[in-house]
C-alpha cells in the first residue's frame, strides 16, 4: 500500500497528549473532514482516531489522537509523518497533479527526450519541474500552460514547448 505525506509532528502540545503538527498539504481542511489520522512511526503505520482539531498560524495544526493522553505518550511520536493513502487523497481538478504523479515522468519536447522530473519546487508563483537532462544538465521548467503542452501521468510523460535558452 503507497502512503503519502500529509503532515510531521513536531511535539507534544499541553498535557493531554495532543501534539503539534506542520502541515505539508494543499489541503488543510482534511484534519477537519477526516475522522482519523495514520502515524508513520519506525516503519509503522497505525491509525488513530482524531478527538480533537486545532489550527493555530499558517501551516499548523494542533491535533488530539485517541488513545495518546499524555505528553510522554505524545513525544514518541516526535518526528513522525502523518500519512493517507492513495483512496484518501483529495481529488483534484482537472489539468491538477500530486507531485509524485509527476516526479518521475519523462519529459519530451518534439517528441525527443529531454530528461525527466527529478524534483519540484514552488517559487512563490508556480510550481517549477527540476529536469535531470541525459547529459547531466539540469533543466528548470516553470508548470504553466506556456510550457507544459501535455501531462500524461498514465505514461509518466510530460510535453513541453520551451523557449530559445531554456535548454542550450
Amino acid at each position: 500500500m503507497n502512503y503519502y505525506l500529509i503532515g510531521r509532528i513536531l511535539k507534544p502540545h499541553g498535557v493531554r497528549g495532543a501534539f503539534k503538527v506542520l502541515i505539508e498539504t494543499d489541503f488543510p481542511e482534511r484534519f477537519t473532514r477526516d475522522e482519523s489520522i495514520i502515524i508513520e512511526h519506525q516503519g509503522e503505520y497505525k491509525r488513530f482516531a482524531l478527538q480533537e482539531v486545532k489550527f493555530l498560524n499558517r501551516g499548523m495544526v494542533v491535533l488530539k489522537a485517541e488513545g495518546i493522553d499524555s505528553p510522554e505518550e505524545a513525544v514518541r511520536y516526535k518526528n513522525a509523518g502523518l500519512v493517507v493513502t492513495e483512496e484518501e487523497l483529495t481529488p483534484l481538478e482537472e489539468g491538477m497533479y500530486y507531485h509524485h504523479d509527476i516526479i518521475g515522468c519523462r519529459v519530451v519536447r518534439s517528441g525527443e527526450e529531454i530528461g525527466f522530473v527529478k524534483e519540484i519546487f514552488f517559487n512563490g508563483g508556480t510550481d517549477i519541474y527540476v529536469v535531470e537532462a541525459g547529459d547531466g544538465r539540469t533543466v528548470m521548467i516553470p508548470a504553466v500552460k506556456a510550457f507544459v503542452k501535455n501531462v500524461d501521468v498514465e505514461k509518466k510523460e510530460i510535453e513541453v514547448e520551451l523557449i530559445e535558452g531554456m535548454i542550450e
